[in-house]
């Protein structure tokens, strides 16, 4: 995607809008090894609060989703939600560097 729209730039005539979707950062299993390498797993903060505040509308809780792709059982052990919170800063750093190359 970064690619194409790198040449829809430079082909781009003066005023125009182009919107580009990157959404690799909503997978946080397709960035490649060099992002993941970018982010120490046990350095990275660990949710602090795991349960809604009292009185929440049931609305406001996320349910599924592509999360149980990953993992089925809730709660999610320690080792889980490391997993999947290293990959999702190594997929948002992959896609940082895609929207930089369209940026640059």
């Amino acid at each position: 995607m970064a690619a194409v729209t790198i040449k829809r730039l430079q082909k781009a005539q003066k005023p125009f809008f182009i919107a580009a979707g990157l959404c690799a950062a909503a997978s946080p299993f397709c960035a490649p090894k060099k992002y993941w390498d970018l982010h120490d797993a046990k350095a990275l903060p660990m949710p602090v609060f795991e349960k809604m505040p009292a009185g929440s509308p049931t609305v406001a809780k996320k349910r599924g989703g592509e999360i149980v792709a990953y993992a089925l059982d809730e709660p999610f052990d320690r080792e889980t939600k490391q997993k999947l919170i290293h990959g999702y800063y190594a997929a948002t750093s992959y896609v940082d560097a895609q929207i930089g190359k369209c940026a640059g």
